[in-house]
């Protein structure tokens, strides 16, 4: 074999690519999907990398949960909100 070859999994594979998304998390650039995947939070990466694409801070996208369940029974100033 090559000195030159490697071999790598696929994700390192696919995270080698000129399209993958590099975020600086914690002071250090990281690729996005492997930082979430790293974190357990790979199935909400649309999610993330959308509130970034909306100006939050990688640090804050990553950190602040993600909000689940219906949002249809939210009280403001403790009154029901109105929805379609």
């Amino acid at each position: 074999m090559q000195d030159n070859c490697r071999f790598v999994t696929n994700i390192v594979n696919v995270n080698n690519r000129d399209n993958t998304h590099y975020v600086e998390y914690k002071m250090e650039k990281v690729s996005l999907s492997l930082k979430l995947r790293e974190l357990g939070l790979h199935s909400h990466y649309y999610t993330i990398r959308a509130r970034i694409l909306r100006g939050w801070t990688p640090d804050k996208a990553i950190d602040t949960p993600i909000k689940k369940g219906n949002y249809r029974n939210m009280l403001f100033n403790g009154s029901k909100l109105k929805t379609k």
